[in-house]
């Protein structure tokens, strides 16, 4: 019986140590940082080889096999703890394999856990199994990671756009110090999150200051700056159509109305022949809408003298009737004036007579009476019409005023104004050689003598030939050239060139810088559309150019001998336009033409074949 119960007892203990042995606990573990592995524990039956050292009483030995890549295993190392209760077990304190890790356990403890790091959670390795002291315990972990997953990850935004629109759109616009460009009045630009400082000045405004935090990574942000002017809207007029100059720059003629910014100016009247005047005026908020009369030029006189036989001749000055021979006048403003001295029955006695502050000009000679022969020829007569040749046909006088040569910058420069046709860019260098001009345009009178009809719509011996063709012209040059070979001495007559023909019209060497031909006052200088009075009028009525020429840019547009073509910038010697083209190039003004077509440099064309009640032409004389 006592062997029964013997036998019973170490059968129920074998059991016991056989239930502890077959302990076999299998345990995913989830890793953090958004990666996982699989974790196993297995219990291994048999007994485990102890080492050197003696474990203690009363511990047993839990002994990790760690399997997998060198890496993995590494980093299972690093994580894997164990756990009695909440108590952390100290890990390596003995090890012969560094694929192993040693836990020593107390065996009175039943539940040990076992806890792959950080973040992840615990489980149960060992529940309700008293361990056995002096005992080796052993289980495999594979540690296996799952592939990493990449997942995008957004760019923090530090920095956004900032967008400032000004007025005025001319503003300049300064952030932190730089400048930012500006276009159409909006300036932008890539700042950092943070506070910055801007500045926005224009001329003739108060200038503005301030900061702006930039601070949101989605949308760009705006800033509206106005700035407040600092200048009056003002008029200046003047008499007498004088230039008007606000701080030495030219602002117009007669009347100017615009805009000065807060301060003191220095305004002046010019006018050619006169003392400038001046005064300065302060402008100020106070001064919108304010009308300034300018001090007017104040005239430098000289005086002529005008004699000729016959005695009571008609004497006109600048196209103005003044007396009959002799005379004196006494107050004649200085620079170039067309005397012409006129008796039924004699030729016209004209010339261009330079006055001098108080000097006495004389212009004196003998008329002479109309001839009736079929033509003639008055030669050079320096000392009654300053050095111009007169020509006689059928009894019709006309006078070619010589132009001495010289080269002249051609085209829209500066004072034909910003709004100059493009036609006339880009401005170019032009040489001429000498050539003598129309005084005048071919008048019905001349064409007649020549041709024997008249096919002007706007009839008058005295007023321009028009409705004729360029092909007419070249007829009627023709047989001029025909009628006068023996007093032309090798030369001929022609139409002018392009270039021939706006170099006469600014006035040559002495030409004065105007606008239009004689002037900046075009209704001093020209029969247009704001004077014409829907026809053409006798010629030379109006006041001459510096080279005594009438006419140039108003009562009738004037053929040229040139073919249109586009401008160069390439410099120029005598040239003639193009060798080949569809249309002739027409100049000048009309009666019924607007003042912009009036400037100097204005171009135009048509078929050579075309004629108008506006267009005519003027001769020029040539060498052959």
């Amino acid at each position: 019986m006592k062997k029964i119960i013997t036998l019973f007892i170490t059968l129920v203990c074998c059991a016991t140590w056989l239930l502890a042995q077959s302990l076999e606990v299998v345990q995913p573990l989830q890793m953090i940082e958004n990666s996982s592995v699989l974790v196993q524990y297995k219990n291994q039956f048999g007994k485990y080889e102890m080492p050197d050292k003696d474990v203690p009483f009363p511990f047993a030995l839990i002994v990790m096999h760690l399997d997998g890549n060198a890496s993995d295993v590494t980093t299972a190392k690093e994580r894997i703890q164990l756990y009695l209760g909440t108590q952390k077990m100290v890990v390596d304190q003995y090890r012969e394999n560094p694929n192993e890790i040693w836990f020593l356990v107390e065996n009175t403890v039943k539940n040990i856990y076992i806890d792959c790091g950080e973040g992840c959670e615990r489980k149960l390795l060992v529940s309700g199994v008293r361990l056995r002291p002096n005992v080796v315990y052993t289980c495999k972990v594979h540690y296996e990671p799952e592939q990493m997953v990449s997942v995008p990850q957004k760019t923090k935004i530090t920095s956004q756009y900032l967008l400032i629109n000004v007025t005025p759109s001319n503003a300049i616009v300064e952030v932190d110090g730089n400048l930012w460009t500006t276009s159409n009045g909006v300036a932008s630009n890539l700042l950092a999150f943070g506070e910055h400082r801007y500045r926005v000045s224009a001329p003739d405004y108060a200038s503005a200051e301030g900061k702006v935090l930039i601070n949101d990574p989605e949308h760009t942000q705006s800033l509206a700056v106005q700035l407040q002017p600092r200048f009056a809207s003002v008029t200046l007029q003047v008499e007498n159509n004088a230039e008007i100059w606000v701080n030495g720059t030219k602002k117009g003629v007669g009347k100017w109305t615009g805009t000065l910014g807060y301060g003191l100016y220095r305004m002046e009247t010019r006018l050619m022949g006169h003392v400038d005047g001046m005064v300065q005026q302060t402008i100020s908020e106070n001064d919108a809408n304010r009308i300034i009369t300018l001090p007017a030029p104040t005239p430098i006189y000289g005086s002529l003298r005008v004699e000729t036989q016959p005695l009571m001749a008609d004497v006109y000055l600048d196209g103005k009737n003044v007396g009959k021979t002799p005379i004196m006048l006494s107050e004649v403003i200085i620079g170039s004036h067309v005397v012409e001295v006129k008796m039924d029955g004699y030729n016209v006695l004209s010339t261009t007579q330079t006055i001098t502050e108080g000097q006495t000009s004389v212009v004196g000679g003998v008329l002479t009476e109309k001839t009736k022969s079929t033509v003639s020829y008055s030669g050079n007569r320096t000392s009654v019409v300053g050095g111009n040749e007169m020509f006689t046909v059928q009894d019709v006088t006309f006078e070619m005023v010589k132009v001495e040569g010289g080269t002249f910058t051609m085209g829209a420069t500066v004072e034909q104004g910003s709004d100059a046709s493009d036609w006339a860019k880009p401005t170019h260098s032009v040489t001429l050689s000498d050539y003598s001009i129309g005084k005048c345009e071919v008048t019905q009178a001349l064409w007649e003598a020549v041709m024997g009809n008249n096919p002007s719509y706007y009839k008058g011996s005295t007023k321009p030939v028009e409705k004729v063709s360029w092909d007419d012209c070249q007829t009627f040059i023709s047989k001029l050239n025909s009628l006068l070979s023996s007093q032309l001495g090798g030369r001929r007559f022609a139409l002018p060139t392009e270039a021939q023909w706006e170099y006469a019209a600014r006035g040559g060497k002495k030409s004065q810088g105007y606008m239009y031909a004689g002037g900046n006052s075009l209704s001093a200088v020209a029969w247009y559309d704001g004077n014409g009075s829907s026809s053409t009028h006798p010629v030379g009525t109006k006041s001459p150019n510096e080279l005594g020429l009438h006419d140039m840019i108003g009562n009738v547009r004037e053929w040229c001998q040139d073919w249109y073509g586009s401008y160069t910038g390439s410099s120029k010697t005598d040239p003639t336009g193009p060798s080949i083209g569809e249309n002739r190039v027409t100049r000048g003004g009309s009666w019924d033409g607007s003042s912009w077509v009036c400037r100097v440099s204005f171009r135009s064309y048509t078929k050579p074949a075309n004629h108008s009640n506006s267009l005519g032409f003027r001769l020029v004389l040539l060498l052959n």
